[in-house]
């Protein structure tokens, strides 16, 4: 019995050091979990949540406030129930700010305290508005500039301000006045905006405004500041598009190492490049890339084996859309002759066997073209030989002859007036001689047409007038 006594009062000698030791060592904290954001923004009498970890007794007492080091809101006292957090509310009288921090400290002989980490801010308290004095507003701030152009059936960003909530509701549409788009109900929310559908039932114009009209009793409506331009639908029969007019009969036999004129129509299109070649479809030529002029002529390879379901094909040179054509039928490519003969593959319409132009296209007829190996005045290269033309080369007018004397050969002329629409004459023959046009010598539509294209790929300002600076570029100038 005294042994178990004895044994009774050393373990309780020993729990009590224990417990002596342990209250000795043990350190009290409060650590704040939120606000501890920092992006917090709360106006001032409204209610914030105050979290802390602590590990203290739930039932120990704690003060908690908020501070910006300046300005103190009330002290509230409460339990240690961190987890459970505390609802404070921030004082009306408060100023407001954005360093405040929220502060908890342990009630205790020993203070424990800990505030945010990061401030968080106190706002002024929102005016509401006075029934009998507000005035409701609505402002189209999108499309606003007067410079938007939209087809019908497309988008159109309708944006706004508004002094109202944004649950209530508005009226959105488009107006020139005398027609009118589908109205959309929506909520006023118009700085996220709305994306607005024209109809393709509207009717193009360049009066249009937007409007958006907050639905009421009391009617506030606004439009755009300036009118904006609703266009017609652009169908696809306005696309791109490319015809191939010759080789096109299906008769054409042309030799390898021969010369063939490729010709073609474009819609719009106007000095874009282009990829010209012919092919079978197992055998493909050399691709050639020239600015749309309508017409190239093509040397076909003596690589090219021969055949007789060659097409010529014209392709656009383009990463965003895919326009090409081919001749409607097939030519025969055959062997060379290995003849000296350099006449081209051309149209003879017109030509005896003395013209040196013929009569019905005004082109130059085999003839003409064999005596000067392709070089006519305004000629840079030979459409025979494909090689540069020396200069002074002659020129003969466009008049059929029998025979063809040193005095009907003239000296190459330079282009030494602005030729323009309307204009005749042996320099408006040289001019059309250089864009591959029939030589008629009067300048006309088409041929302002060709210039207007040759300016656009040499950097020029297209005005279809060609002058001294397009003479210049071209070699035809003194």
């Amino acid at each position: 019995m005294k042994k178990l006594l004895m044994s009774l009062f050393v373990f309780s000698f020993l729990l009590v050091g224990f417990q002596v030791y342990a209250e000795d060592t043990f350190v009290p904290s409060i650590t704040v979990t939120s606000p501890n954001s920092g992006f917090e923004a709360i106006e001032s009498g409204q209610k914030l949540e105050i979290r802390w970890d602590s590990n203290v007794a739930i039932n120990a007492m704690v003060d908690v406030w908020v501070s910006d080091s300046i300005h103190k809101g009330a002290v509230v006292r409460g339990s240690n129930n961190g987890a459970a957090g505390l609802i404070y509310t921030l004082d009306s009288s408060l100023t407001p700010g954005s360093n405040y921090k929220a502060y908890v400290s342990l009630v205790s002989e020993t203070p424990v305290i800990d505030s945010s980490d990061n401030p968080f801010t106190i706002k002024s308290i929102a005016t509401v508005p006075n029934e009998d004095t507000f005035v409701p507003s609505i402002t189209v701030t999108s499309p606003n500039s007067g410079f938007e152009a939209i087809e019908v059936g497309k988008k159109l960003e309708i944006r706004w301000d508004s002094n109202v909530a944004i649950n209530a509701l508005v009226d959105v549409y488009v107006s020139d006045g005398v027609h009118k788009g589908t109205v959309v109900r929506t909520s006023n929310n118009g700085a996220l905006g709305l994306i607005y559908t024209l109809s393709s039932n509207l009717t193009p114009g360049s009066n249009y405004k937007a409007y958006v009209s907050l639905v009421s009793e009391t009617p506030v409506i606004d439009s755009s500041n300036k009118p904006f331009t609703i266009k017609s639908a652009v169908s696809d029969s306005n696309t791109s598009s490319i015809t191939v007019l010759s080789p096109n009969n299906g008769g054409e036999s042309v030799e390898v190492g021969k010369k063939l004129e490729i010709r073609w129509t474009t819609s719009p299109m106007v000095g874009v490049m282009l990829d010209v070649y012919v092919s079978d479809g197992i055998h493909k030529s050399t691709v050639v890339r020239t600015i749309n002029t309508g017409s190239l002529i093509y040397t076909l390879s003596n690589n090219l084996t021969p055949g007789s379901n060659y097409k010529a094909y014209v392709s656009l040179v383009s990463s965003n859309q895919t326009v090409s054509d081919s001749s409607d039928n097939s030519f025969t490519i055959k062997a060379s002759s290995n003849t000296d003969d350099t006449t081209p593959s051309i149209n003879v319409s017109g030509c005896t066997a003395n013209s040196n132009f013929s009569i019905t296209t005004g082109q130059a007829c085999p003839k003409i073209l064999t005596e000067n190996k392709g070089c006519l005045s305004g000629y840079k290269f030979s459409p025979i030989t494909g090689q540069a033309c020396k200069e002074n080369t002659s020129v003969v007018s466009n008049e059929s002859s029998s025979d063809v004397s040193t005095s009907d050969t003239v000296t190459t002329i330079p282009i030494k007036r602005t030729l323009k629409k309307g204009i005749k004459g042996d320099d408006v023959k040289i001019l059309q001689l250089f864009l591959n046009l029939a030589a008629d010598g009067s300048f006309g539509p088409q041929t302002q047409q060709k210039v207007i294209e040759w300016q656009i790929a040499n950097g020029l300002t297209p005005d279809g007038a060609f002058g001294v600076k397009s003479a210049t570029k071209a070699g035809l100038a003194d």
